[in-house]
């Protein structure tokens, strides 16, 4: 496989972890929301109003429908907190974001992608997190310092933050919450879990 096409596989995947928020069109409708990636199966979560269902397009754009962006042509399951099933997603959520725009949870399901420099499969994106296993672990071991978490986001981010609290971690970085939303600490370059623990464990030094 060459760079050029590691780079087209990598590149909207890389997009899409690095980003919590988007504008849902359903039909005609504009919904600006929050999302994760449910660690099990990849896909978006988010919460929508009842009848969203119903509509003949529904178009995740990813941040939003300007450049560059990711859009996923999707189909939605409503998932119920109250299910084992569905609780681990619906609390992914609610731990990223703290709070919701709706009340009904939803899993996009997704039929077909377009990136900014054309198609991408869907099985491309929807990828199960590898590090789910161990991102308890991390997050804890990143918050046990949450000072020294600040000087992480301030050194890797360049950006100052209150209360940070490590939210996520995948193969191409780490999601912190703060008080003013979510922060990105992306690696260079994707991480198994080995790879992973160890740069978490030279940031903290």
């Amino acid at each position: 496989m060459t760079c050029h096409t590691l780079a087209h596989l990598t590149a909207p995947l890389r997009f899409l972890r690095r980003h919590h928020n988007g504008v849902l069109v359903a039909d005609e409708v504009v919904y600006p929301r929050r999302f994760v990636l449910d660690s099990a199966g990849g896909k978006p979560v988010l919460t929508l109003p009842l009848g969203v269902e119903d509509a003949e397009s529904i178009v995740l754009h990813i941040p939003d429908e300007g450049m560059p962006s990711l859009q996923l042509l999707a189909e939605l399951d409503w998932l119920d907190p109250n299910l084992s099933s569905h609780g681990s997603a619906t609390d992914r959520f609610l731990i990223h974001h703290a709070k919701t725009e709706d009340s009904r949870f939803a899993m996009l399901n997704i039929l077909d992608a377009k990136w900014t420099d054309g198609p991408v499969a869907a099985e491309d994106l929807i990828v199960p997190n590898p590090l789910a296993s161990i991102e308890p672990r991390l997050c804890k071991h990143l918050n046990t310092d949450r000072t020294r978490l600040a000087s992480i986001v301030r050194q890797i981010a360049r950006r100052e933050v209150f209360d940070p609290i490590a939210v996520g971690v995948d193969p191409d970085g780490v999601t912190v919450r703060s008080r003013s939303g979510l922060v990105r600490l992306e690696f260079e370059t994707s991480r198994s879990a080995t790879d992973a623990e160890t740069t978490i464990q030279a940031w903290i030094g």
